[in-house]
């Protein structure tokens, strides 16, 4: 009868042999660990990841978002006083202020009140040497071109990109300082093309976004895309900035402000669908890949999941769980691991017959993709055995019970 049983097929392995799989693994050049789960090896684990949640400082890093870059248009105002290099044109003519006007015509304590303000602007100093009229003039659009430089009358090419626009005035005014009678210069940017960062993937609505000074960030980012096409949990976001990849999962940005990152020009995001799930094999009542639904689960939850251990079927001794595990966590636990991989195959042994087990499982966290196999009771085979020798001599006594 016992080697009868032995020929049963079955959905797994025992204890026993999953002991001896590893013996075999080891054999064929396959070598994993079976590590006994207790709660100081859990401390360790839930240590080394938190330990290992540092962003790489470039990623970290914060630039400008207001530089003057190639495709951009920019709209270049001079102020001049007295005879004015770009307008022969007198102030009143031309349309503009006259800022000494403005002073002489006020009476009273009002107007020694304002040539009292303006004597102590240098500006004013310049509008008395000079007549009092200051002349604006609004030079063409230009636009920054592939090196980014811009052409300007009277001046020639003028470099102007990884500089703002007050930096690409101060720059004009030196550059005129010589030709021009006190000028001054004012640079708006008319139209920003450079300063875009790009969102596409899972995302409702993929495209470019503008970077302003108020520093964007990658949730930022996802707000003007429209949000997500699945639950955030389930999405994962890669950086690409100056050729480099910087892959994370978007749950951790809700979890660390460090994550969300400040955007720079020309940052790519790309946002993908990969849902949490852990896979449940053996003697479990529920054998599937069963979804996380949240940003974290525990291996208690994940058990409650998969419906619990089969009463007639499971050996609670030996519930394992299946995975690639880091380095350096396994060098915390003193298992030795290859120089050459960043992961080693390790499976976690939980006692549910201990007590002490449950609460192991409360803190204990699982990771995507784990897998959870429950060994098969060795007294399993005999009842499948037994069932089966039922269900071939069941006709037989149900059919002499009517015969009678």
């Amino acid at each position: 009868m016992l080697c009868a049983c032995s020929a049963l097929p079955d959905s797994g392995p025992t204890e026993r042999q999953f002991q001896k799989g590893q013996k075999d693994a080891q054999a064929r050049g396959f070598d994993f660990a079976i590590l006994p789960l207790h709660l100081p090896m859990v401390d360790r684990i839930n240590d080394t990841v938190a330990a290992q949640t540092a962003l790489p400082p470039i990623v970290a890093s914060r630039r400008e978002n207001d530089l003057i870059g190639p495709g951009d248009v920019l709209q270049v105002t001079v102020y001049e006083i007295g005879n004015a290099l770009f307008s022969g044109a007198s102030a009143n003519a031309s349309g503009s202020t006259s800022i000494g006007m403005m002073a002489g015509g006020m009476s009273g304590s009002a107007g020694s009140a304002a040539s009292t303000l303006m004597s102590g602007n240098a500006m004013d100093s310049k509008l008395s040497s000079s007549g009092g009229a200051a002349t604006p003039t609004s030079l063409p659009p230009v636009t920054v071109d592939s090196s980014g430089s811009i052409y300007l009358p009277f001046i020639g090419k003028v470099h102007v990109a990884g500089r703002n626009r007050e930096q690409v005035g101060a720059l004009i005014k030196s550059l005129l300082a010589r030709k021009s009678q006190f000028p001054d210069v004012v640079v708006h940017v008319v139209q920003d093309n450079s300063n875009f960062a790009v969102i596409y993937g899972d995302v409702k609505m993929t495209g470019k976004f503008p970077l302003t000074s108020h520093h964007e960030r990658i949730l930022d980012a996802v707000a003007t895309a429209q949000g997500t096409m699945h639950p955030p949990n389930d999405e994962i976001v890669t950086l690409t900035r100056a050729g480099t990849n910087y892959t994370f999962p978007m749950r951790d940005i809700d979890g660390d402000n460090r994550r969300n990152i400040v955007l720079q020009p020309d940052d790519t995001l790309k946002l993908v669908y990969n849902p949490l799930t852990f896979t449940v094999f053996g003697a479990a009542n529920k054998v599937s890949e069963i979804p996380f639904e949240q940003p974290t689960l525990t291996l208690a939850q994940a058990l409650s999941r998969a419906a619990g251990l089969a009463d007639y079927r499971a050996d609670p001794n030996a519930v394992y769980l299946m995975r690639y595990e880091n380095n350096e966590v396994l060098r915390r636990l003193g298992v030795k691991t290859s120089p050459v991989r960043m992961t080693t195959p390790v499976v976690y042994k939980i006692d549910m017959m201990d007590p002490a087990s449950y609460f192991v499982a409360q803190r204990f966290e699982m990771k995507n993709k784990d897998l959870i196999y429950v060994a098969n009771s060795r007294s399993n085979k005999f009842y499948k055995f037994f069932g089966l020798i039922s269900t071939i001599i069941q006709p037989g006594i149900t059919a002499g019970y009517m015969a009678k």
